[in-house]
């Protein structure tokens, strides 16, 4: 499946230990580049964040943002009204055994608060990871799919001016052997009549035999020179490449690098158009050989922008 490397994820979770939100977005890239920026609290999570972005996307410069807004300041300590009731219960049954015990102070008290605070803390905190993680990937589903969207998109632009560059092409493979017809008969004329210049009666003593021979002569370097059919072939080869890449795009187990393999296609296709246009002795076919270059860097644009 291809899919874009342009998009942005949100999402945010509301819990007893906060809200946190999730902000990732992803730009073009040639390789997978993360950056994760976390809350103080949740820093020693990043390897395990960073592992599960890398196992769902490829490529691209990746940003991922977490806010934590706390529903506490941090460090208070409230002491539960139940809490002391407790307290005071146990201060009581005490006193039945050893009367003169003396009550806790305040401090003490709110030492005995802190330590009843761990466990509870410690739930909390593993809750608070949870929502961490579930908040990221629920911002990162988001972001795959608005990739996966405009990837589709990307690729429908793509096929429809692969559509417009077989057109090209077989529009120079209909006109060329024309041309080339034409182009052979005015060279022809043109060897006939410099003959005729240097040597006006030279006709007489060559017979036409003689006179194919020499113009086929003449005529077959330039034709080395005109001949554009390898090129032609290389083109349509490439495209079929291109045609069949993109009509096995919807495999969505492939784990090519669809981008990377676009982009190499249409390098090999500018290079084919390249030389075309060095052979052009037509204002047709040199005018084909530019949009085709238009058409080519078109698609390579919209490549560099796939996973």
């Amino acid at each position: 499946m291809a899919n874009s490397m342009t998009a942005f994820g949100r999402s945010s979770i509301n819990t007893e230990y906060g809200n946190f939100i999730a902000e990732i977005r992803s730009v073009n890239g040639r390789f997978l580049d993360l950056k994760i920026c976390l809350p103080d609290e949740f820093l020693y999570m990043e390897t395990l964040i960073r592992e599960i972005l890398s196992n769902e996307l490829s490529r691209g410069k990746i940003e991922l943002r977490v806010f934590l807004f706390m529903k506490k300041p941090r460090n208070l300590k409230i002491v539960n009204h139940s809490l002391l009731l407790n307290i005071s219960s146990q201060l009581q049954v005490a006193r039945k055994v050893i009367p003169d015990i003396k009550a806790p102070s305040l401090i003490e008290v709110l030492d005995i608060v802190s330590d009843s605070d761990k466990e509870h803390n410690k739930e909390q905190i593993n809750n608070s990871e949870k929502s961490c993680i579930q908040v990221i990937k629920l911002a990162l589903q988001q972001l795959k799919n608005i990739r996966s969207r405009e990837g589709k998109n990307l690729i429908v632009l793509i096929y429809n001016n692969a559509i417009e560059i077989e057109k090209i092409i077989t529009s120079i493979e209909d006109f060329f052997p024309i041309f080339l017809e034409n182009y052979y008969e005015k060279l022809a004329n043109k060897f006939r009549k410099k003959i005729e210049t240097i040597f006006p009666e030279g006709f007489n003593y060559i017979n036409g035999k003689e006179l194919s021979e020499r113009i086929l002569q003449e005529t077959s370097f330039q034709s080395l020179r005109l001949d554009i059919e390898e090129e032609l072939g290389r083109l349509r080869s490439h495209l079929k490449e291109l045609f069949h890449l993109v009509s096995s795009i919807e495999n969505k187990n492939t784990k090519t690098s669809i981008g990377k393999h676009l982009d190499f296609l249409f390098q090999e296709m500018n290079r084919e158009v390249n030389t075309l246009g060095s052979k052009s002795a037509d204002s047709k076919i040199t005018q084909s050989s530019i949009d085709l270059k238009l058409l080519i860097e078109k698609m390579r644009e919209q490549s560099q922008n796939i996973e």
